[in-house]
Parts: C-alpha cells; structure tokens; sequence
C-alpha cells in the first residue's frame, strides 16, 4: 500500500509539473513517432484472423497510401487492445507502413496504417511516406497547460480591458482548445458570450461578469 501511495505521489508531481509549462508538452510530434514497415503475413490462424477482419478490410478498400485510423478498429478494454497491437504486427495479408505516435497521456498511443505498393522502387516509397506523414501530423491534437492557458489570458488581459469570459472565448476560439467548464455558472456565462458574439450585438456584453 505504501509502494502505491509513492507511485500516486511520483505521477501527481509529474501531472504538476506538465500543468506549469509554458510550451506544449509534446510540442514536436516526430520526436514521438515510430514507424514500421509489416511485411504481408501469406497465412494467419483463423482464430487471430477474425480480430482483424474490420481493419483487413478497410484498408483494402482504401487507396495505397491513404491512412486509416487502427483505433477505431481495436477492442475497448485495455488488455485485448494491448493483444491487439502486438499481433497486428503479423496478421495482415498486405505490406503496410504502421505509424505510432505516443500522446504522452493515459490516452494511449494513436496507430495509422496504410498500404504501400510492394513492387514500388524506395525513394518513391520514402517520398509518399513522408507526405502522409506531414498529412497526419497537421491532424494531431495539441494539448496546451494550464499554465499555456493562464499566460494567454493575463497577458490579453493586461493589453485589453476585456472580461475574463471574452478572453475565455478568445482563447477557444484561436486555439480550439476544448478543455471542460469548471462550474454551471461559468457554462451559462460562457453560453451568454458566445451568444453575444454570434449576434454582433455589444450591448450584449455588460451581461457577464467573470
């Protein structure tokens, strides 16, 4: 129990020290980022074959070196997934590249695979890999600090003599963050402020206070 409550305490100082960064904590997704080249399995047993009939067939009905997202495909639970990933290394019946890149969070990992022609030279192959590459990069979620947040808003708050509710709007609205509202009644102002701004009406904005 001791070992336990150590561990809660390593992980509740490290969440800690995420939350107080000025800069995204993955702020380079290729740092985090594996890629592999699978080799098409000619036979797999049936019973490891029916796991990944959804994903065999979705990426065969996709174009060669069009992307699809392996997560929408593996199970819920946490142990089959794990299962999962490690045998989809030798189950499928085409070469395909997998991408993994790691959130850093209790997300998990973000798996993409797509296929590649297997008579293609490899500079062809290494040029169109890259350009997916860049492609998913561009789509994936940046998750900003609370510290990122707190800058944004007293550095505008200092510039503006605008309400803590509009730069709350500001903030969402430029870097689309989409974290959850801390109480009902910051939702109902939150709600009044975008009502405000949808309506282009200024008169509106005397009707929230924080």
């Amino acid at each position: 129990m001791k070992k336990y409550a150590c561990c809660l305490d390593e992980q509740n100082a490290a969440v800690s020290v995420n939350h107080s960064r000025s800069l995204a904590v993955r702020s380079s997704a290729s740092d985090y980022e594996k890629l592999e080249l699978l080799s098409a399995v000619q036979f797999v047993k049936p019973e490891k074959q029916a796991q990944f009939v959804s994903l065999v067939e979705a990426l065969r009905s996709a174009e060669y070196y069009c992307p699809v997202f392996v997560n929408d495909h593996e199970p819920r639970n946490t142990p089959s997934r794990k299962a999962y990933c490690q045998q989809l290394r030798s189950s499928l019946p085409f070469q395909v590249v997998l991408l993994t890149y790691s959130t850093g969070n209790n997300l998990g990992d973000y798996l993409y695979a797509w296929r590649i022609p297997s008579d293609e030279v490899m500079t062809t192959t290494t040029m169109k890999n890259h350009s997916v590459i860049s492609d998913i990069e561009s789509k994936l979620p940046i998750y900003h600090t609370r510290q990122m947040r707190k800058d944004f808003q007293e550095h505008v708050g200092r510039l503006c003599n605008v309400q803590p509710a509009v730069i709350r709007w500001m903030y969402r609205f430029l870097t689309g963050d989409s974290c959850a509202i801390v109480s009902a009644r910051q939702a109902d102002v939150d709600r009044r402020v975008l009502l405000a701004i949808d309506a282009e009406d200024d008169s509106l904005c005397g009707i929230f206070a924080s």
